[in-house]
């Protein structure tokens, strides 16, 4: 873990007691003693130093420091349910690199049975190992399963649609990273036509990250990877 995860309910006088799993992986992989800087996360809150202040019976206890506001932007993932192996790295990797929110339904082309996974019963570990990785986001990313896509109708919200087949380069589209905005994916076996022209009725602009049939993880991250271009970090 690059930041350590705690969150608020966790803190008493500036204080917070560590969970088992926390402690065992700073003392068996890292290698913790007390005194010992740490980066922390936390949640909804901001980011800060911790220092290893005791550690009794396998439990590491950690003072805060000061709390300094990090990185989080309205990026919203509208992805087709695809198989578990590759939600678990879009909910993990995505989370890492800015994602807020994760809109999951079923597409024409979707297997109906990727939306009872378990997977999406590790939602919030998986996220939360995303941010810790990330060291710069503080806030959990929340997610949204449904059978159909529904939309929130929204002002100022910037849509855009990612297919290999659309004229419209991602680099010739202006993005303000300081705008909410929605990214709609497919699933594997892509967007059929209908699915397209209905997410341009709402307002979604069809682009294309590349040529290449992407994995759905590989888009997901190929266009966040260009949106953490335009984020500054604090």
């Amino acid at each position: 873990m690059n930041s350590v995860i705690i969150r608020k309910e966790q803190i008493h006088d500036s204080k917070a007691v560590l969970t088992q799993e926390q402690s065992k992986h700073l003392l068996e992989i890292v290698k913790v003693k007390v005194g010992d800087e740490l980066k922390g996360t936390i949640l909804e809150e901001g980011l800060t130093t911790i220092t290893v202040s005791n550690i009794s019976d396998g439990i590491v206890e950690v003072e805060i420091g000061q709390v300094r506001k990090g990185l989080h932007f309205l990026i919203e993932l509208i992805i087709a349910a695809s198989r578990p192996p590759t939600m678990k790295k879009v909910f993990e990797h995505c989370s890492a690199m800015g994602a807020s929110h994760f809109h999951i339904f079923k597409a024409i082309l979707s297997d109906k049975s990727y939306l009872t996974s378990k997977v999406y019963e590790r939602f919030q570990e998986l996220s939360e190992l995303g941010v810790s990785q990330s060291a710069v986001f503080y806030k959990a990313p929340t997610l949204k399963k449904t059978y159909q896509y529904e939309d929130i109708e929204a002002k100022g919200v910037q849509r855009f649609i990612l297919s290999p087949y659309a004229t419209t380069k991602l680099k010739d589209v202006k993005i303000d990273i300081e705008r909410p905005l929605q990214l709609a994916i497919g699933p594997e076996r892509g967007w059929t036509n209908q699915e397209i022209n209905e997410f341009k009725n709402l307002g979604f602009e069809e682009i294309s990250i590349g040529p290449s049939i992407m994995r759905v993880e590989n888009a997901s991250i190929a266009i966040l990877g260009h949106l953490n271009q335009l984020m500054d970090r604090k």
